[in-house]
């Protein structure tokens, strides 16, 4: 039985138009898309795992706030269905190479 509410919508609408939540059957063209979205967030580094400044870095407030961003926006664009496998997850890192699998 699916966990699904059918009252709620299938996407998210953005600023980059509606975007098809994950579910199991669509991962290659919702990657897709998330990458292009992380992307034009200045986040998708975070996922790829490019090296984060040091703590006392001017720049680590601005990585911290896209690792956040980019958490968020995985966990957003996820079905109820999908989304238990990222319970307890708060890296976009992992979130990502757990969707993967």
């Amino acid at each position: 039985m699916s966990t699904q509410n059918s009252n709620l919508p299938n996407y998210n609408k953005t600023k980059w138009g509606n975007i098809p939540l994950l579910t199991h059957l669509n991962y290659d063209s919702w990657m897709e898309t998330m990458t292009l979205v992380l992307e034009a967030m200045r986040a998708y580094s975070i996922i790829t795992r490019e090296p984060q400044p040091q703590v006392l870095d001017i720049d680590y407030a601005d990585w911290k706030t896209h690792e956040v961003q980019a958490a968020t926006t995985i966990l957003l664009f996820c079905s109820l269905d999908v989304r238990v496998y990222l319970k307890g997850l708060r890296s976009p890192h992992e979130m990502w190479h757990t969707l993967q699998q």
